[in-house]
């Protein structure tokens, strides 16, 4: 077999089945060279804004910002064994019966692993664990809004990932799914989407 044939398509089923790794920011992604490597981003800091007369000089800042250190030490794969006589089989066929299945178990273990970063984050917890019911939904989601707000968190490309139990708990509102209220014709109500609610892009994650 081609091994770049086969490694284009497992890259296309990979981006197509992951979540969470669609969303998390990737400017650098394409300056990493291998396993093992130290990725340096960084968090800016605040400036302040001041006033002046005419007269006055400005007064210059410096320009701060945190260096997060990203290291790449994960490595992750998915093994599995062609057989002699499975070896006839065309393309396609080896796609559906060993990559996709191959690439969708790689696709999960990578959401989990960018999941499991949530506990870095536990301080600005808010809601409650298993308490989700359709009578405070809303108020969970406008408690972490406003946690949000308080930390300055850029208000734009927020993103609020779902338990598909809890994607259930907010299809029974009709805040999400009531087609006077969210404006879109009722595809929220025909497709099960929730979209963009309450300031935030809303995605359910099966993992």
């Amino acid at each position: 077999f081609v091994p770049t044939l086969w490694a284009n398509e497992s890259l296309a089923i990979l981006e197509e089945n992951m979540v969470i790794g669609q969303l998390v920011h990737r400017d650098f992604e394409n300056e990493i060279a291998q396993y093992g490597d130290i990725v340096n981003t960084r968090r800016p800091g605040e400036f302040t804004a001041k006033r002046k007369t005419n007269d006055d000089s400005v007064t210059v800042q410096d320009s701060t910002a945190t260096n997060v250190q990203v290291p790449l030490d994960q490595h992750i794969h998915t093994s599995f064994l062609i057989k002699d006589g499975e070896e006839s089989k065309s393309f396609k066929e080896l796609v559906e019966v060993y990559m996709k299945p191959a690439m969708l178990a790689q696709a999960r273990f990578i959401d989990k692993i960018l999941l499991g970063q949530v506990y870095q984050f536990l301080p600005n917890v808010q809601g409650g664990l298993r308490t989700l019911t359709t009578s405070n939904a809303r108020a969970f989601i406008l408690d972490t809004r406003n946690k949000m707000n308080t930390n300055k968190a850029y208000e734009d490309s927020r993103r609020l990932i779902l338990t598909p139990s809890t994607e259930t708990t907010f299809l029974n509102l009709d805040l999400f799914i009531k087609a006077n209220e969210v404006g879109d014709g009722g595809n929220a109500l025909k497709k099960a989407l929730l979209g963009q609610k309450l300031g935030y892009d809303m995605y359910m994650c099966q993992n």
